[in-house]
């Protein structure tokens, strides 16, 4: 997991190497001080003066001490620059991945549980990658050098360290096994409470008309408890793991002071080597005791990494092909036996469909609720692969698209259009941002939203809610249409554009849809009678087959 991290930016693995290499530093300004130290006191303790250079010495420890800080603050620095670096990177990954995939591929996903995973879940990352990960390079490089230091030194003293050295990793390694499943656990947990929660605030005003939000209230209770006891079960393994590290630890500063002790009685070791002994023992189990305490972040970041990556994996799909469309060509799109079963579906939404859309034609797709038209949509716009049959454009497979280039040839106006937050000219120029007001205000008169949009307090510069939230369905559904209106594109694919029309609106734009689909392959998706007596041709679907073709005109 560790790797395939560091794969994903870089200059994060050189950050990585400067942050360890800084620690390396402050690990070997502490060496020094300790070696001065032991000089310093063993002169005063043995001949009660101090040594000759005395200004030196204590000059040598301010010295090392900034030195030490520095590394220390330059560690700190690195692994942060590093962790910022992947979550940018995996920011990006991750927002081109859902883009790619397209709203298909994450139906099956709870939309609270991809946006924990996306939130704190990439907000683990500074303590996995910039603690965590640095900690665990320095727990094995600390020890090693501190341990040539000692056999240098004295030898007998390296000897009794590395009694109690193997210890530390295994009783680590124990514990970890138990802590890594209670971790996954509780990522689960929260991911299962954000879902739950931005369930109940999507649905607050059904919640209070059917008298449901103290039951929902209750509910989220429960997961918060549940999260908290498994919080607390890591935190109670976190703290067990210190503790054992301590004591362990411990116990090898104790063996050596023993050693050391009995040695001094002895009078076979000079005193101020045996001070530098005893300075440098602790410092050989310190970066194990720190990583101890690191070992909750890094658990939390792997639990969070391997989340990140797996909704990766899962939006993920092959390069496509070379071939791109040409803007100008009037497109003959014909579905050939095509049968697809959505993900969150075992029965297939659309079974051995084949229409052709010819160009210059707009089409009727009619249908009861449920009988595959908007699947169907999803399909021609390449959100989704059929599973048998194929779609062709112009005889070319739509599979060997290049999506968003197929993309960028065809108008769209979903069912249930999404306003973004930001102004009414915004949302309107959405596909084409560098449209001039003049252009955005002509889409907007042919959709039939001037009049409310001159209406709003600033225009065009209103701004809207979150899903345009201070609007009705019907203008937002007019907003919806007027943003594709505004582009020039050869194909148009409209499901239900006057659903939430009333009558004389919708008749107004019914004629803007017809004028705008004249010289377009187009497709419009509709149970109006009016729009659909307009189009060139109609084709009726039920239970997901065709059941009937007809040509108006």
């Amino acid at each position: 997991m560790e790797l395939r991290l560091l794969r994903v930016d870089s200059k994060a693995p050189v950050y990585l190497v400067l942050a360890v290499a800084a620690g390396l530093l402050a690990a070997a300004a502490v060496l020094g001080q300790a070696a001065l130290i032991s000089r310093l006191l063993a002169s005063v303790f043995e001949r009660h003066s101090p040594p000759p250079g005395t200004a030196a010495i204590i000059a040598g420890l301010l010295v090392l001490a900034l030195l030490r800080g520095a590394g220390l603050l330059a560690t700190e620095m690195m692994g942060q620059l590093a962790a910022s670096r992947v979550k940018s990177a995996l920011r990006l990954r991750l927002a081109s991945g859902a883009l790619r995939a397209g709203p298909e591929a994450l139906r099956a996903e709870r939309t609270g549980e991809v946006a924990s995973t996306l939130g704190e879940g990439l907000e683990s990352m500074d303590g996995y990658l910039g603690q965590a990960l640095p900690q665990l390079a320095l727990a094995i490089l600390v020890p090693a050098l501190v341990l040539v230091v000692l056999l240098v030194v004295d030898p007998l003293s390296a000897l009794a360290v590395l009694v109690v050295a193997p210890f530390v990793p295994v009783l680590t390694a124990l514990i970890g096994l138990k802590t890594k499943d209670m971790m996954d656990r509780r990522w689960a947990e929260l991911a299962r409470m954000s879902a739950h929660f931005l369930d109940m605030l999507q649905g607050l005003p059904t919640l209070k008309i059917f008298g449901q939000s103290r039951a929902q209230a209750a509910g989220i209770e429960q997961i918060s408890k549940r999260y908290g006891r498994s919080t607390m079960d890591v935190l109670r393994v976190a703290f067990q793991s210190s503790l054992v590290l301590d004591l362990a630890a411990t116990m090898g500063v104790a063996l050596v002071a023993i050693e050391i002790g009995t040695r001094l009685l002895l009078r076979s070791m000079p005193f101020e080597r045996a001070l530098l002994v005893l300075l440098l023992a602790p410092e050989f189990f310190l970066p194990l005791r720190l990583l101890g305490l690191a070992r909750h972040a890094r658990l939390s970041g792997q639990s969070a990494a391997e989340r990140i990556f797996g909704f990766l994996d899962s939006t993920r799909r092959a390069a496509a092909g070379a071939a791109v469309p040409s803007p100008d060509a009037p497109f003959e799109i014909q579905v050939q036996g095509v049968t697809y079963t959505p993900p969150t579906r075992e029965q297939p939404a659309v079974r051995d469909v084949s229409i052709c859309l010819s160009g210059r034609r707009i089409t009727a797709l009619t249908g009861a609720s449920g009988a595959g038209k908007t699947t169907l949509a999803a399909l021609l716009l390449g959100f989704s692969q059929p599973g048998r049959g194929a779609i062709l454009v112009d005889g070319t497979p739509l599979r060997d698209f290049e999506p968003a280039s197929w993309r960028r040839q065809v108008a769209w106006v979903p069912q249930l259009p999404h306003l973004f937050q930001g102004s009414v000219a915004d949302n309107i120029s959405l596909g084409r941002p560098e449209a001039a007001r003049e252009q955005v205000e002509a889409a907007a008169r042919a959709a039939g939203a001037d009049a409310f949009i001159q209406a709003m307090p600033l225009g065009y510069e209103t701004p809207l809610g979150e899903r345009g939230a201070r609007l009705s369905g019907g203008q937002r559904q007019r907003l919806a249409l007027a943003r594709a209106l505004l582009l020039d594109r050869p194909v148009v694919i409209f499901d239900e554009p006057t659903v939430h029309l009333d009558r004389e609106t919708a008749s107004v734009v019914r004629r803007a849809i017809v004028a705008y689909c004249r010289g377009r392959t187009a497709l419009l998706i509709t149970h109006d009678a009016e729009l659909a007596a307009m189009a060139d041709g109609v084709v009726a679907l039920e239970g997901g087959r065709v059941q009937s073709v007809g040509v108006l005109k």
